[in-house]
């Protein structure tokens, strides 16, 4: 027979539920508040598909690699198997980054041993977080060539080359970033995606496209940029309009690559005039030209202090002799180098 409503062992389930509510409530109350949960940090806007079809430039049209930069020789965009020269020395480095509209910046930057030409070697801990006020410092290099790039989020890359000597405390001062744009696209070959193509821009970007063929460069300058793509000895790319706060889509088809020679010097401006500050070991130049020749000429061409126009002349197909006219302290010496094929592995 069912127990009635009102008996003893209901109201005893009612109490102990009464209870438990009471309890819960008082703990809730004695319980310190919580702190407010941060804000989380806004997501970045993705790249949203053109409505248009990716931009992409005839064959025809495409602008081909360069003979590595003007005939220095073979490069690579970086070398993680080379000397590590951080923390090897007694040199240091250091640089406050700025906001486009002023004050410090948050931002992130890489430090790269030059040990070749167009080789980096990436140390440890040569990749960091800028201070909260913007400055970046690093210590315990070792001397020579060393290459700062710096870049915060969506603003342009800083690329800053120097030579640091043993003991040597290098300032680079305040660099103020600039708002910029993105450049997004494929590449491809005979119609498929390229994974690990190498992509370059003319403001010093270096990277490689993702597992499916496709790249972006963040932070590109605004106004003309020259995109240029390669991988074992197909390459192409052209020149694109980046506007601030925009991205442009850019897709490259790769074509083959003629050969390409060059001669193995380093060139720089000393003085106002064109010296040779490195010699490629191996190259033709190696036990031809040495080191602190002053150039005259290049292929008959008189250089003066331009050392562009030094490098482009310099620059040109395999098999061919290049003529340098130095000037090797009192002397002038009339030399002949045959350019060597660039061997391209991307």
């Amino acid at each position: 027979m069912p127990r009635s409503a009102g008996s003893p062992q209901k109201h005893a389930v009612i109490a102990v539920v009464v209870g438990l509510i009471a309890f819960g409530a008082a703990s809730q109350l004695l319980r310190p508040p919580k702190s407010p949960a941060p804000p989380a940090p806004p997501a970045e806007a993705p790249v949203e598909a053109p409505v248009e079809p990716l931009i992409e430039l005839p064959i025809s049209e495409q602008e081909p690699l360069p003979a590595e930069l003007l005939g220095e020789g073979p490069r690579q965009p970086f070398d993680l198997d080379a000397a590590r020269a951080l923390g090897s020395g007694t040199a240091s480095v250091q640089a406050r980054i700025l906001a486009p509209e002023g004050g410090p910046l948050l931002c992130h930057a890489s430090l790269y041993r030059v040990v070749g030409p167009g080789v980096r070697a990436l140390g440890p801990d040569s990749t960091r977080a800028c201070e909260a006020d913007g400055t970046l410092r690093y210590e315990k290099l070792a001397a020579g060539d060393w290459r700062l790039m710096v870049q915060g989020s969506g603003t342009t890359l800083w690329d800053a080359p120097f030579t640091a000597a043993e003991g040597q405390a290098v300032d680079l001062g305040e660099r103020q970033l600039q708002h910029g744009g993105r450049v997004a696209g494929l590449i491809t070959r005979d119609g498929q995606p390229v994974p690990s193509a190498q992509v370059r821009t003319s403001a010093g970007h270096a990277i490689l496209t993702d597992d499916n063929g496709r790249y972006r460069v963040d932070g590109a300058p605004v106004g003309e940029v020259l995109v240029r793509a390669a991988k074992d000895g197909w390459g192409g790319g052209g020149t694109v309009v980046v506007e601030k706060g925009k991205t442009f889509a850019y897709d490259i088809q790769l074509a083959p690559m003629p050969p390409r020679g060059y001669v193995g010097l380093k060139l720089e401006v000393k003085d106002g005039a064109v010296v040779v500050s490195g010699v490629t070991a191996k190259s033709p130049a190696e036990g031809v030209v040495q080191l602190g020749d002053v150039v005259v000429s290049v292929a008959g061409q008189e250089v003066g202090g331009d050392v562009d126009r030094a490098r482009k002349l310099a620059a040109g197909p395999p098999g061919e002799v290049l003529t340098l006219q130095v000037r090797r302290g009192a002397k002038v010496l009339d030399l002949s180098l045959t350019r060597a094929t660039i061997e391209t592995s991307r």
